[in-house]
């Protein structure tokens, strides 16, 4: 595996919503360089530079239903009690 720079990785986490939704739908891609992603559908290669193209592009194939990220649980986390009696 290539060492990737910290702030390449997290230049990538912000397209973590992008990714996630086309992981659910099943589209494939790739990491480009610098930070962007490549992925076909359809026939159709697309290359997206920012998470808000993702976004837009999602949209337009009717994908982004807010399903995967962006909301948030009302449920509360799981407390760790490390005080052991």
């Amino acid at each position: 595996m290539a060492d990737i720079s910290a702030a390449t990785l997290r230049r990538r986490r912000e397209f973590l919503h992008t990714t996630t939704e086309l992981r659910t739908h099943g589209i494939r891609y790739r990491w480009g360089f610098p930070t962007k992603l490549i992925l076909t559908k359809n026939g159709k290669t697309v290359q997206i530079s920012t998470p808000e193209e993702g976004k837009k592009l999602l949209a337009s194939w009717g994908l982004d239903h807010n399903s995967t990220m962006g909301t948030k649980s009302n449920s509360p986390r799981p407390s760790r009690n490390m005080n052991k009696d």
